[in-house]
């Protein structure tokens, strides 16, 4: 016994990985990274909120604040550490695409753009809060604007890039570093800045 305390004080040592997150998952060969996490706020027993084909490689974080939702990643895709998908209602990864460091990809605008609404979150949060249940549970969703978001194959999207609800980025489509993308870019196509502008046509090849 004091052997073992010894081990984890001089972190020799590591302590167990959560794992309770693999239920959510239906993975057809994809490799979980260290750093990788998967937040579930209300979960429905039984359901996959992930879907993962062969080969790509996950260090990112995954959430989902409501019963609803799925994330879906093809084969041999790249989702680095530190960048976050925050779903609500779907979105697609394709295969071959290289998500990288820092970067946010949301299919939801997280609130209302009217404020008595926004106040009407706060207070629900805010009682959810203070009887220890998750902050979400009871949102009023309908007051939000949802929209599935696709990136297609091969498409390069650059560090710290927001990609918002409703886009679709093309197939070999590059995103600028530091990039907000909130309108579709066609495929082929190099966009960047804030808010995104096309810098460049990539050949087709």
């Amino acid at each position: 016994m004091l052997k073992k305390i010894v081990k984890k004080i001089l972190g020799m040592e590591a302590p167990k990985p959560d794992l309770t997150y693999l239920q959510y998952i239906d993975n057809k060969g994809s490799h979980l990274k260290n750093g990788f996490a998967l937040r579930v706020d209300i979960p429905v027993p039984g359901k996959k909120y992930v879907t993962l084909g062969k080969d790509s490689m996950l260090s990112g974080t995954i959430v989902f604040e409501s019963e609803e939702g799925h994330v879906s990643i093809g084969n041999e895709s790249n989702f680095s550490p530190g960048a976050l998908l925050i779903c609500r209602e779907s979105i697609i990864i394709e295969d071959n695409v290289f998500i990288s460091w820092g970067c946010t990809i949301c299919d939801h605008g997280s609130h209302s753009l009217y404020y008595m609404d926004r106040r009407d979150d706060y207070q629900v949060m805010l009682d959810n809060y203070k009887n220890q249940r998750n902050i979400n549970i009871g949102k009023d969703w309908d007051t939000v604007d949802v929209r599935p978001v696709r990136i297609c194959s091969d498409a390069w999207i650059g560090m710290n890039t927001v990609i918002m609800q409703g886009v679709t980025i093309g197939r070999g489509a590059i995103i600028g570093a530091n990039s907000v993308i909130k309108q579709d870019v066609p495929e082929f196509t190099i966009v960047a800045g804030n808010p995104a502008q096309t810098v460049a046509k990539l050949p087709n090849i």
